[in-house]
């Protein structure tokens, strides 16, 4: 059975709404089928050979690296792993921050979990410890948020060195948030945060278009007389407002409504 197991990072990831908007035909299955042909062709960058004598442009430095994702996706899920490397972890963290705003370009939040143990993932099989716990912290964490274990966190500050340790260290403030209760998240505003305290919209269209995503799926959802729903896309808009819609931001904060509007749903 050890044989069988290696030691992994998993990311399950659940597309919220999914289900049901397919039942109601409100999805459009080819531009699905464009978006997870996104995730394939990332996972496939991401494994290109790296000639070991090959020296990088930028910086002179040769190459000491590699990740090597794999990655499947069946109704609502999408599940990647990688080997349980420092560098893998921060690169399924980025990963995973990139999913949920392809995922909110389409019109969904989504909510998973990262987690680091023995898994078996290869073709048309994945299973383990690591991939049961990563669903049972995916339910567990509720809110529309991808949660990072502790082991996890862990591999993501390993550092061989004091450069390794300030790049770990860059990295976790770009992609992880937290609260004061110590629970651990990717930040899905990580590439979007650092726009929000100029007066005037960015000329990166791909920023504004990202910001127009994200405003009309919360507004949507705020509008949900599901109570549960509604909470989901409350604290989602809580944090948007938070990290984006700074006091003289060109981002304009998302309205909260009163909770007891919709509080006998």
């Amino acid at each position: 059975m050890a044989s069988i197991y290696e030691e992994k990072h998993v990311l399950f990831c659940d597309i919220l709404g999914f289900s049901q908007a397919v039942l109601c035909q409100e999805v459009d299955p080819a531009k699905f089928l464009m978006t997870f042909g996104h995730l394939q062709a990332a996972v496939k960058e991401a494994n290109r050979t790296i000639d070991l004598d090959q020296v990088s442009q930028e910086s002179g430095v040769q190459y000491d690296y590699i990740v090597t994702p794999r990655a499947e996706h069946f109704s609502d899920c999408i599940v990647i792993s990688t080997p349980a490397t420092n560098v893998d972890a921060i690169w399924l963290c980025h990963a995973a921050a990139e999913i949920q705003n392809m995922l909110v370009r389409r019109g969904f939040l989504s909510r998973g979990a990262i987690c680091t143990g023995l898994l078996h993932h290869a073709d048309m099989s994945i299973f383990g410890p690591a991939f049961v716990t990563a669903v049972q912290r995916e339910k567990e964490t509720s809110r529309p948020r991808i949660a990072v274990s502790p082991e996890t966190l862990a591999c993501f500050r390993v550092a061989k060195n004091a450069q390794d340790a300030e790049i770990s260290s860059i990295r976790e403030q770009q992609l992880l948030t937290s609260d004061q209760s110590g629970s651990v998240w990717i930040d899905p505003f990580h590439h979007l945060k650092f726009f929000a305290n100029s007066d005037r919209p960015p000329p990166h269209q791909h920023i504004t278009a990202d910001i127009a995503a994200w405003s009309k799926v919360l507004k949507q959802g705020l509008r949900s007389s599901d109570h549960h729903v509604f909470e989901k896309y409350l604290w989602m808009s809580e944090q948007y407002n938070a990290k984006l819609a700074q006091p003289g931001s060109w981002i304009q904060s998302i309205e909260i409504p009163s909770i007891s509007m919709n509080s006998g749903s």
